[in-house]
């Protein structure tokens, strides 16, 4: 019940007018599906069709208007910047539905077998979306890996060091080998539990053709925020932080915080998008 409350509370201090209503019903909706242990289809605001499971970490999709706000707002108010949508660590896709309406192509790429099976099912409720879905893990180079599947959808299925009887052996390959270089501009997102830097060295092609023109990646505690630093300078590119206001901030202390999204874009670009007005 306390857990019920903080989602009630959470939808009415994040949205304004009949939304508050809107979704403050669906969360009910939600608590009383949750109970019975059933999923079920669902459209999310941009018109995306998703399958809200009550065992997964993005069933609040269900019931508030955006993921991660702030970030995601970001995003689509940038999505002009290029026509694709590029996710490393697509999970079940539910964090590029909410970009279904803004991206002509999407290229979505998750390495747990369940997970990928998920995805599909999400992607082929919105045929109309052109989008690929690969099923190996992207990295600096290609080959096996190790990897770590928590299953049922899990968001922190992960590569592993060593193999274990909890792992399984997944496919890799870099970016710069699967991701075709006619794909043109495109925005990148990463999720990845702390390989962010492996993913960014298996695409130094593309950030040296300036193919990403917007990035965003979780830094957890493991990421190595330096050696990422150091890449994006190599690549010629800055490193920053959405605020929670929407605004564009590269202050040292907000981007060295863990467990928050960061993005870089191209130094040539920066200027443009610090100083763009924000939208909701």
């Amino acid at each position: 019940m306390h857990d019920a409350f903080g989602i009630f509370r959470t939808i009415w201090q994040s949205n304004r007018g009949f939304d508050r209503v809107r979704y403050l019903i669906r969360a009910l909706i939600w608590q009383i599906r949750k109970r019975l242990g059933r999923e079920f289809i669902a459209r999310l605001g941009n018109g995306a069709k998703i399958t809200v499971r009550p065992s997964s970490a993005f069933s609040s999709m269900f019931y508030e208007r955006w993921i991660e706000r702030k970030d995601m707002l970001f995003l689509r108010r940038n999505a002009k910047l290029a026509p694709a949508f590029v996710d490393v660590g697509a999970n079940v896709g539910l964090f590029s539905a909410q970009l279904f309406d803004v991206f002509k192509n999407f290229y979505l790429f998750e390495p747990a077998r369940s997970t990928f099976a998920a995805l599909e099912k999400t992607l082929s409720l919105n045929p109309h979306i052109s989008a690929k879905s690969f099923n190996i893990i992207v990295a600096d180079r290609p080959g096996e890996l190790h990897f770590i599947d928590d299953g049922d959808c899990a968001t922190t299925s992960r590569v592993a060091k060593t193999a274990s009887a909890n792992t399984t052996v997944i496919a890799v390959n870099t970016l710069d080998n699967v991701l075709p270089f006619d794909v043109g501009p495109f925005v990148l997102k990463v999720d990845v539990e702390g390989q962010e830097e492996c993913v960014f060295r298996g695409s130094e092609k593309h950030f040296r053709a300036k193919r990403p023109r917007l990035v965003m990646f979780e830094r957890l505690e493991r990421t190595n925020l330096e050696r990422v630093q150091r890449f994006f300078d190599d690549m010629g590119y800055v490193l920053f932080y959405v605020d929670d206001d929407g605004t564009v901030t590269r202050d040292a202390a907000k981007v060295a915080r863990p467990l928050v999204n960061l993005f870089a874009c191209p130094a040539s670009e920066f200027s443009t998008l610090a100083h763009q007005p924000e939208h909701a």
